[in-house]
């Protein structure tokens, strides 16, 4: 694979979506690209700060019915 094929699925990468073949070529492919490496580090910051600092509302009660 090379950057233009794994930058489309990082996201899907990281929560563990993509099948066991296109996760162990992401997988590879990121072992030897820096440039990848670190743009999956960046999502992942990214990923993790908006779960921490964006509202959190609970579901209307209605809806939990």
């Amino acid at each position: 694979m090379n950057c233009q094929d794994v930058r489309p699925h990082l996201l899907d990468y990281q929560r563990g979506t993509p099948g066991l073949d296109l996760r162990a070529d992401i997988s590879a492919h990121l072992d030897s690209c820096p440039e990848c490496a670190r743009a999956t580090a960046a999502e992942q910051v990214l990923t993790e700060m908006l779960e921490q600092r964006l509202p959190q509302h609970s579901a209307p009660l209605g809806l939990k019915r």
